[in-house]
């Protein structure tokens, strides 16, 4: 059995535009480029972080970002930025809205299930 078989790519996906692979890489490279979720590793560090602790406002989920010493380190503007390509990738979604400690609405943002 070829061990490639297993892979979903083959004449009808190989040049498939979703596909991140150039028509001149080899089967290699479009099988890898097949496994991509789109996601770089910071947006998928603060997906991650919404989908244990959401839902949050974006203060608490620098908070709680920050809190995981695990993750890539990100600056707060970053993990901000992040947040919202994910909002505009509808990977993330505005839940509600809550009141912050100064009196503020702020919006709750968590993962789409």
């Amino acid at each position: 059995m070829d061990p490639l078989s297993q892979f979903p790519v083959g004449p009808d996906t190989l040049f498939d535009t979703e596909v991140r692979a150039r028509t001149t890489d080899p089967y290699t490279s479009h099988l890898a480029a097949g496994t991509v979720n789109g996601l770089r590793a910071k947006q998928a560090a603060v997906q991650h972080v919404l989908y244990e602790h959401g839902p949050l406002s974006l203060a608490q989920l620098v908070r709680v970002y920050r809190e995981n010493l695990d993750l890539p380190d990100q600056s707060e503007s970053g993990i901000r930025t992040r947040a919202h390509e994910l909002l505009e990738k509808g990977l993330v979604v505005v839940t509600g809205e809550r009141i912050n400690e100064g009196g503020r609405r702020e919006r709750l943002l968590d993962v789409i299930l």
